[in-house]
């Protein structure tokens, strides 16, 4: 949740006692707790990966947002923040688009910006593509990738 905030929508970097402080009864994190409540976000641990050149440990997640929920929460996304240009897809009346889970959107990324395992897992998450856009209440109760 941090993460979205301070990347999409440029909050200040929370940093345990020396960052931002985080309220997780104000949005964006109310809305995200909410939308994971109601299942308009849901979230998926695909494995752990290994950094090579910094040995840092990767949790592997995706966030597959509905449509709407999206557009609501990252309304006032940023076109940069402390990191550099914000990849979306076509902003509209400064409204950011996400990007859809296919081949063609994945492929037109910024492979020279993107770490191993975050290009390992885009590829696990195209495998997996059908599972993860599924409807929640069509899936089965343990889900093995």
């Amino acid at each position: 949740m941090r993460e979205y905030n301070e990347e999409l929508l440029g909050a200040p970097e929370a940093k345990g006692d020396s960052g931002a402080e985080v309220d997780y009864d104000q949005p964006p994190y109310s809305l995200l707790n909410a939308a994971l409540a109601d299942s308009s976000l849901r979230v998926w641990c695909l494995g752990m990966a290994l950094e090579p050149l910094n040995l840092a440990v990767c949790l592997m997640t995706v966030a597959v947002f509905q449509a709407a929920t999206f557009d609501t929460i990252f309304a006032e996304a940023v076109e940069r923040n402390e990191e550099g240009v914000v990849v979306s897809g076509p902003r509209s009346n400064g409204t950011i688009t996400g990007l859809p889970l296919d081949d063609a959107s994945v492929s037109a990324l910024p492979v020279s910006r993107m770490s191993s395992p975050a290009a390992g897992l885009l590829q696990l998450a195209l495998r997996h593509r059908e599972v993860l856009l599924s409807d929640p209440d069509q899936l089965p109760g343990e889900i093995r990738l």
